[in-house]
């Protein structure tokens, strides 16, 4: 009676443990009638005989060996059991193996819908990835998030240049009051200023120290119109030096230019080749460069503020990539200061299967839909007013971070 009792629990057990299959088995069944070619038929076939031995064939195989040995007492049959289940074991992990690539890889990969310009939405577990640095720590308006990618095995996992991503996580901005602002834009200008000295490597800001500010984006979309808006507010030093040095000298910062290079449907020039005359001209010792970014998640939009020393390719967000704005292509240092201010709609969808843990359980139908869907990006109602907020938080934090 002991023997019978431990087979029907060990079988009992064994239906609990394959009863995690049955998702992965009725998604595949799914395929099939959905099948449009013969090959992919073909396929989703060998996978649905694959999941049908998992869960039960398995299951009967060890019920029929248990019972051969409580009730028969045969050893050829036994023996040649035996060898039939070693066999069926050796082969089940292969099997299981088969219909997870299937689950993560074959239709059902949603990854390719996810687009942003965040480093902190690039990975979840940013600590866990060898080749990196991660450190926090809290203020009173933000708490701000440092990221160092040290390696080119980390870079291509995260899918970000080497380099230093400081993150400043705020809340919503347009809700922020002009003492908010203002005291927001010193936790900005300090990470800037240190951003800026490391990258250039000097140890203070001085009078001869140069900067161009580059304002990019469309002014006339509100989402996009961050970086002209705070180029605009930007305070201009280069022509005073030039045409009233003795004024110069009392102002309390160094050389600065701005420009908006506009965007290439409008001036039929691409903002790198504008970006790259200007730097040929004034010869600057670094750049920082302001632009609206997309976010993987609605939290993010008008909550982040990111700075980089890496560069910048703008519109690679929404798919739009352009020439990178770098030291590697205009000779100088180029930090860039972005804030989300749009998202995909297939991005939208993503992430809440993401945040429903359905990642893996998407329709074919589901799969055509956004394909349909992307390329549509959404942005807060409160747009104009972020952008506007926006653009004054930064102008002040460049401002406070070249004082002299």
């Amino acid at each position: 009676m002991l023997k019978i009792y431990l087979t029907l629990m060990s079988n009992l057990l064994l239906i609990m443990v394959n009863i995690s299959i049955l998702p992965h088995f009725y998604k595949i069944i799914n395929q099939i009638f959905s099948s449009k070619s013969f090959l992919e038929y073909l396929y989703i076939t060998t996978l649905s005989i694959c999941a049908l031995y998992t869960f039960f064939l398995r299951t009967l195989i060890f019920t029929v060996y248990s019972s051969y040995i409580i009730y028969q007492n045969r050893p050829k049959i036994n023996t040649y059991l035996h060898i039939l289940m070693y066999f069926l074991l050796i082969l089940s992990p292969f099997f299981q193996g088969i219909i997870f690539v299937y689950s993560t890889v074959f239709g059902g990969n949603m990854k390719k819908y996810f687009r942003s310009d965040l480093a902190c939405e690039a990975s979840c577990a940013l600590d866990e990835i060898e080749g990196t640095e991660h450190s926090q720590k809290k203020e009173r308006l933000c708490t701000v998030e440092g990221l160092l990618i040290k390696s080119e095995e980390a870079a291509k996992t995260l899918g970000r240049a080497m380099g230093t991503y400081v993150t400043l996580f705020t809340g919503p901005l347009w809700l922020f009051d002009d003492c908010e602002i203002s005291e927001l834009s010193v936790s900005l200008a300090r990470e800037l200023r240190s951003m800026l000295l490391h990258s250039c490597g000097v140890k203070s800001i001085t009078k001869d120290f140069s900067l161009l500010v580059i304002g990019l984006g469309n002014a006339s979309i509100t989402a996009d119109a961050i970086g002209p808006l705070t180029a605009d507010r930007i305070i201009a030093t280069r022509h005073i030096k030039e045409l009233d040095p003795s004024l110069f000298r009392e102002i309390r910062t160094c050389c600065i230019s701005a420009l908006v290079p506009g965007v290439l449907g409008k001036t039929g020039i691409e903002s790198a080749e504008t970006v790259k005359a200007a730097v040929k001209i004034i010869k600057p010792d670094a750049l920082i460069v302001i632009d609206a970014l997309a976010a993987g998640s609605i939290d993010r939009l008008a909550t982040t503020i990111q700075l980089s020393n890496t560069g910048i390719n703008p519109g690679a967000g929404i798919g739009n990539l352009r020439n990178e704005l770098s030291y590697a292509t205009l000779g100088a240092p180029v930090i860039s200061i972005g804030v989300p201010t749009v998202v995909d709609s297939s991005t939208l969808i993503y992430d809440a299967f993401i945040r429903s843990g359905a990642e893996n359980n998407i329709s074919k139908e589901m799969t055509e839909y956004l394909e349909r869907s992307a390329g549509y990006y959404v942005t807060p109602k409160e747009t104009d007013a972020i952008s506007e907020r926006v653009a004054r938080l930064i102008s002040e934090a460049i401002s406070n971070a070249l004082v002299i």
